[in-house]
Formats: C-alpha cells, structure tokens, sequence
C-alpha cells in the first residue's frame, strides 16, 4: 500500500542518518584515540567487530521475539545512552565496552529492519531491500567526512558523539510510528510469518558477520602496517 511504500523510505533516510552518525562517530574516535599509538584504534575497530561475531546469532532472535518495531525504539534509546557517555570521553577502557555494546545493538537494530523491509513495500523485495541497502551506503560515505570536518571545527570527538546520539533519537521515533503502522501480527497465518522473518534475520545476520569477520582482519592489517612501517 501507499502509506507502507513511504514507510519503507522512512526508514531507509533514518537509516541513512543513523548510518552517516556511526562511521562519524568512528572516525572522530579513531582520530581522539590516535596519538595513543595503532593498538588503541585497532582496538576500537577489533573489539566491536568481535562482539558483533560472537553474538551474531542473537539478533535474528531477539527481533523475532519481541517484534523489530519494539527492537528499533529499545536499542536507539538505549543507543542515545550510550553515544552521550561516550561523549563525556571516559577512560579507554570504557571507551571500547561502550562501543561494543554499540555494535551489538547495532547489529540486533540491523536484523529487526531487515525483517521490517517485506511489510513496507509493495515493491519486488529485491527492489526494496536495494533502496535500504544504497539508503545506508550513502550515509557510510558521507559520515567520516562529516566526522573528520566536525572533528577539525570543534577539535575533539564531543560535537561528533552527540550528533551521533541525536541520529538515534531520529530512529527512536521512526520506530513509534513503525510500531502504530505495522502492529504485531495475530492472524493464523502468524506462526509461518514469523518462521519466515527468523529465516530472513538469520540470514542477515550472517551478512554481519562475515562484514564483523572482515573488519577484524581489516584492523590486523592496519595494526601490522603500522608496527611495520
């Protein structure tokens, strides 16, 4: 339907936003972390990708579970959180567990979009999930130079850390009026809507996890080149 079809581009801009938010956010703590030496931004590149793999099989169910609308608010809130802590600059080592527990949640708001994209579009869902997938490209590239640019302006990652926080608030809303639009489903054909959205999480989720995988063996690259050279 038509109010569906504009929800799917709803979510694919918060989506877009939120992405541009987190690589800004990565970039200005990447460029903070910097004059520590290459084992800390390695480490802020390693530990996130690592929770994300080890978890991974999480996300599919917790969406599943407890319906991605609901997912989308509770992780951006918790998100939101997270982001402004991170933007007080705590101590190293809190650094990365925050930022760890972003990537997880990350990966669980990831997992419940995806299962979302079928009920917004009356498209072909490779059509759908297209727009979704170039929505969030697009903001990837756009967040480190937006980073890097705030970063120079403001000469530290706090500007940056709350922007990001505020992208969250965008998808804490975008979640409510997901929720009022596409209600939990109580019609007999239910149990078979919900084994086929599992199916397409879980599959998702192993597209996270080998981008976790690849990103850990990205860091080691970087950290061996930068001992080396």
């Amino acid at each position: 339907t038509a109010p569906a079809s504009s929800a799917l581009y709803i979510l694919a801009s918060a989506m877009a936003v939120s992405a541009a938010g987190d690589t800004s956010a990565v970039v200005a703590l990447s460029l903070h972390l910097a004059h520590l030496g290459p084992w800390a931004v390695v480490g802020l590149l390693v530990l996130p990708a690592a929770a994300s793999a080890l978890l991974s099989g999480l996300a599919g169910n917790v969406s599943t579970h407890w319906g991605p609308p609901t997912v989308i608010i509770v992780a951006a809130i918790i998100q939101v959180f997270l982001y402004t802590m991170l933007a007080v600059v705590p101590p190293l080592p809190l650094i990365f567990l925050l930022v760890a527990a972003d990537a997880v949640l990350s990966l669980i708001m990831y997992s419940a979009t995806a299962s979302l994209v079928p009920k917004l579009s009356s498209k072909e869902m490779a059509k759908a999930y297209g727009v979704t997938q170039a929505a969030t490209t697009i903001g990837r590239l756009v967040g480190p130079v937006m980073g890097a640019g705030l970063y120079a302006v403001s000469g530290g990652p706090q500007l940056v850390l709350v922007v990001n926080a505020v992208t969250f608030l965008l998808l804490f809303v975008t979640g409510f009026y997901l929720r009022r639009l596409v209600p939990l489903s109580k019609s007999r054909d239910g149990s078979k809507e919900v084994r086929v959205s599992s199916k397409r999480a879980r599959a998702f989720d192993h597209v996270r996890l080998l981008t976790s995988v690849g990103n850990i063996r990205i860091s080691v690259i970087t950290l061996l080149a930068s001992i080396l050279f």
